[in-house]
């Protein structure tokens, strides 16, 4: 379960794992959920009432639980998800989650595609946004206010990576 998986880890090394603190995860949590729904992204919480609650003549829901050993939590599919994209391997994902390897790829497909890329959560247009060149430098501006004058120029990052670009 992800409520027992957290507590084993500090803050020092949920942030290794995951590039966020404890508290921003739960807040992309949150902004998932207001994007796709509880019933989309399932909260533990949401899974555990689920099984709890469900009405008895609902086989479809102890069927899944018999034959697949229970739905995935959102958090743990999007903790697979932000460690693979920060340098974890399916293999580990899957042995730390429990999960079958090809199981983890599907995962991080979906959460990538459903969830990361919802044109809610993610509105930027990467071609239309490249030719607006007013866009490009507002943002740039942004980027310049928010590193106190380190940062001149940039429109956009990726995992903290600085790439030098020759005009």
């Amino acid at each position: 379960m992800w409520s027992e998986f957290q507590a084993e880890l500090s803050d020092r090394q949920f942030r290794r794992y995951f590039r966020m603190s404890p508290d921003l995860f739960e807040r992309l949590c949150s902004t998932i959920v207001d994007i796709v729904g509880e019933k989309e992204f399932k909260r533990e919480e949401y899974l555990c009432h689920l099984m709890e609650d469900h009405d008895p003549s609902d086989n479809i829901v102890v069927a899944h639980a018999y034959s697949t050993g229970g739905f995935i939590s959102g958090e743990i599919k999007l903790a697979t998800t932000l460690r693979l994209l920060g340098g974890g391997s399916f293999m580990d994902m899957a042995l730390m989650f429990g999960s079958s390897f090809n199981h983890a790829h599907k995962i991080v497909g979906e959460v990538v595609e459903k969830w990361l890329l919802h044109p809610q959560f993610y509105p930027i247009n990467g071609i239309a946004y490249c030719s607006d060149e007013f866009q490009m430098r507002e943002v740039a501006e942004q980027f310049h206010i928010a590193s106190q004058g380190v940062m001149s120029g940039c429109i956009g990052a990726l995992d903290g990576w600085i790439v030098k670009v020759k005009a």
